[in-house]
């Protein structure tokens, strides 16, 4: 398999419909692993479809009978344009997969826990940015390619933000039975569906400013042998796993970027920041522990 000067492969995804394997198409991806290339090319599938075997080229027109109808390698996406610390872990991702150049199955190999951004979110997340007139398929430019990158880190934010609501809130049309959807799509109070201003902006400044309100409100609790807000925010403020850890840690990396801007790729990824802090007794200046939301803010902001 050729390498490039960035190390990067060639990585032909195929992609099964679920109900017919019959039913094929394949995604080229640029890539240094395997696992790169599926997490490139996961927010491309449809909530039907999932991912089959990744390999280059020749193993594919290998086959018997041989596969004929392989992309171009022109029209393969760089995963290091998606994948990453900014990218990379807000987009959820799969483990394994050795650089030999065979098959790798993420289906088989990967909690199917960490598949639930596509099957579970996934159906809301194309209807709400739809209702903002975003097109995640085919022709749906730039806008699109950038919601794609960033489903991950918008589903974080959107659990954060349920969870850090006060469980004796009262209920309103708006805050009842909370959706992905109605948050990606919801107007400000008093706006006619279509219009007025997004009570929740998605990309740029506004989206990063959004996720270091969150994590500043995060803070605000303090460390695990305070009161949470809700039965939801335990595991997030006070994560016992990495995969617990990495909700708020996505938080705080979408929030890096108002600082960073498209630097914050190289700030540690969401896996690393958390578990570096189940790892190490972290403690304030004072000698407290130090809680979750106070040690991101410190490895990010200082």
């Amino acid at each position: 398999m050729a390498i490039d000067i960035f190390g990067n492969s060639l990585w032909f995804i195929e992609i099964r419909d679920k109900g017919d394997d019959s039913v094929t198409r394949y995604i080229p991806v640029k890539a240094v692993l395997q696992a790169d290339a599926a997490t490139a090319a996961f927010p491309l599938l449809t909530a039907t479809e999932r991912i089959g075997t990744i390999a280059g080229r020749q193993f594919f027109e290998a086959q018997d009978p041989p596969v004929r109808n392989l992309p171009a390698d022109s029209t393969a996406i760089n995963a290091t344009s998606i994948v990453g610390t900014e990218n990379g872990d807000a987009n959820g991702g799969f483990d394994g997969g050795g650089f030999d150049g065979g098959g790798f199955d993420p289906s088989a190999e990967t909690d199917p826990a960490l598949r639930r951004e596509a099957f579970e979110f996934g159906p809301g997340f194309e209807a709400g940015l739809r209702q903002r007139n975003i097109d995640i398929g085919p022709g749906g430019g730039l806008e699109g390619r950038i919601a794609q990158s960033r489903q991950r880190a918008l589903e974080d934010r959107f659990f954060t933000q349920q969870a850090l609501q006060a469980g004796g809130t009262p209920l309103t049309s708006e805050t009842a039975f909370p959706t992905f959807q109605s948050f990606l799509s919801a107007t400000s109070p008093g706006a006619t569906a279509g219009s007025g201003t997004w009570k929740n902006p998605l990309f740029g400044q506004a989206g990063a400013q959004a996720s270091r309100d969150l994590l500043s409100k995060a803070q605000g609790f303090g460390t695990a042998t305070m009161n949470f807000p809700s039965l939801l925010a335990g595991g997030v403020l006070n994560p016992a796993t990495t995969g617990q850890g990495q909700i708020l840690a996505n938080v705080a990396l979408d929030a890096g970027r108002q600082r960073f801007g498209s630097l914050s790729r190289f700030l540690p990824g969401a896996e690393a920041l958390s578990q570096s802090f189940l790892s190490d007794n972290q403690l304030n200046p004072a000698g407290a522990p130090l809680s979750f939301a106070d040690y991101l803010n410190q490895r990010i902001f200082g």
